[in-house]
């Protein structure tokens, strides 16, 4: 953990933890954390919050619902990522919180996120009104909303004043992936627009008589799927931030000859695999300098406006490889072999790199397809109406244009995000 205070946790509190280890539970119930001997007629809010300091490790996602509420149930489900890289400052308000009232005792359940092997709990913080010194409440629940249906989201705090003047309210913006213009209004209620894919932190502060009071609310968006079942994904060399609605497929896809690492992974929603794909003992990754992927060398926005979002573009994977038949390098798997699919393929590489950065696609050998990479943010490859094979998998070719056309192409291939939607 961290050794010095945050916040009002002081370093004893926050230097070590428990940690729970998501293969030695039962991961469909999760373990349970008993609050008994609460007051019906006082409100509480309980407050998770854990810290672990690693930088080899993927994310470390603590998740939390209430009971009786249902994890099936996505909207009640809260989370934090309770792992910090070494150059990460703490942060106070990086938890999981929960608002009790009307109850003589709950139950909190408590398990890592179907992506981290353990999540982490340093301080488990309890706060009380009720027979106490009389205080504004101030409540505001975490929502989501789709891009689909709107870009734009009411926020409607739950305030008790309990007698105590309030003076003024404040919104700012916490975090997020775009900057939507704050400070926003200086009254209770936000609507606020213009939100994009990813997740958003805003605080309300009240200035009241007893001094100000503020509350965090994490607003998630999710991309715009038509309504079609949608698998988005996006590469990167190592666990890359969570964004709503994508997977992150991350590793070396060249590692190691002559048996190459296979990294695949199941998209739980659609059921949906992606894997790079082996062929004997060949490696259809090549290398150059040693690697085959990246998490910071893709051309951003800044201001998360491209064609996905700022951090799909950051990481990529790319290969050196020429292309030759049957070398297909990336498969999708799982799919229904009587539907029709489009596949959406985003090449991205930072405009300070040499120049000549393409990506070169194929499906299942077909055409080639190319696109400029270079400084890239608002361009793709797309192939429509494409068919699975009798066993349901889709194979693409990632390889470089050596032996095409290098001087016009360059000598890499390089990929970026994934779009598989099902027409």
């Amino acid at each position: 953990g961290f050794k010095a205070s945050v916040g009002d946790y002081p370093m004893e509190a926050v230097y070590d933890n428990m940690y729970i280890y998501r293969d030695s539970i039962n991961y469909a119930d999760g373990i349970k954390l008993r609050v008994r001997g609460l007051s019906k007629t006082n409100q509480y809010r309980i407050k998770l919050w854990g810290a672990r300091i690693d930088n080899n490790t993927p994310v470390r996602v603590l998740e939390s619902i209430q009971g009786p509420e249902k994890w099936k149930e996505t909207a009640f489900i809260k989370k934090a990522d309770t792992r910090y890289l070494t150059s990460q400052a703490a942060d106070y308000n990086n938890a999981v919180v929960h608002n009790i009232t009307g109850v003589d005792s709950v139950d909190i359940l408590l398990r890592p996120s179907l992506a981290s092997n353990f999540a982490h709990i340093s301080v488990i913080d309890i706060g009380i009104t009720g027979d106490m010194p009389l205080a504004p409440t101030l409540n505001i629940p975490d929502t989501t909303i789709d891009l689909f249906n709107t870009s734009h989201v009411q926020l409607r705090p739950t305030v008790v004043d309990n007698g105590v003047p309030i003076y003024d309210y404040q919104w700012t913006q916490v975090s997020g992936p775009s900057s939507i213009g704050v400070p926003l209004y200086p009254t209770i209620n936000a609507d606020l627009y213009d939100l994009t894919n990813g997740v958003y932190v805003f605080r309300l502060t009240m200035v009241t008589a007893v001094g100000n009071i503020s509350d965090d609310v994490k607003v998630t968006v999710l991309p715009n799927n038509g309504g079609k079942k949608t698998l988005r994904v996006h590469f990167s060399k190592t666990a890359a931030e969570f964004v709503p609605g994508w997977m992150n497929v991350f590793g070396e896809p060249g590692k190691a000859m002559p048996l190459p690492t296979i990294i695949g992974k199941l998209d739980p929603v659609t059921s949906w695999t992606i894997d790079n794909v082996l062929s004997g003992t060949a490696n259809y990754w090549i290398e150059y300098a040693g690697s085959s992927s990246s998490n910071t060398d893709g051309h951003t926005t800044g201001n998360n406006s491209g064609i996905v979002p700022d951090i799909v573009l950051r990481g990529y994977w790319y290969n050196f490889t020429p292309y030759s038949p049957g070398k297909h390098n990336l498969e999708i798997g799982n799919l229904a072999t009587a539907k029709r699919y489009k596949i959406t393929i985003v090449p991205s590489r930072s405009s300070t790199s040499t120049p000549l950065k393409f990506g070169c696609y194929r499906v299942n050998g077909g055409a080639v397809k190319y696109l400029n990479a270079l400084g890239n943010t608002l361009n793709a490859v797309v192939f429509d109406d494409i068919a699975p094979d009798a066993n349901g998998k889709i194979f693409l070719d990632i390889h470089s244009p050596v032996g095409v056309d290098t001087n016009t192409y360059g000598n890499f291939s390089f990929i970026n995000g994934l779009i598989i939607q099902e027409l």
